[in-house]
């Protein structure tokens, strides 16, 4: 992923696009997910903004689809469960569960 300059990565819930290369995608969105350390430290916000901020990124882009893993539920240790709660209420405004319209409303 690119740098913000040398040696700095992008901080939390911003969003950086590339190219998605020989991978059946177009683009590549790439964010960085908060650190979960008891969910009293604005995790939620946080972990909403990424996805908020990746979908304005998409729209901006052309993107008429768009998928997700499971942000900051790996060696970040954000509970899966409550990770799940939040990407579909970001989402929704944007239209992503009416089949593949992530157009803003």
């Amino acid at each position: 992923m690119p740098e913000v300059c040398p040696g700095v990565r992008c901080p939390t819930g911003e969003v950086q696009i590339t190219p998605g290369f020989k991978l059946p995608a177009k683009f590549v969105i790439h964010t960085v997910g908060p650190v979960y350390r008891d969910g009293r430290y604005g995790e939620p916000e946080k972990l909403a903004e990424c996805y908020r901020n990746s979908l304005a990124v998409a729209i901006e882009n052309g993107c008429r689809s768009v998928a997700f893993p499971c942000i900051s539920t790996g060696v970040y240790g954000y509970p899966i469960r409550d990770a799940a709660e939040i990407a579909p209420l970001v989402a929704n405004p944007f239209g992503a569960p009416s089949a593949g319209d992530i157009s803003a409303r």
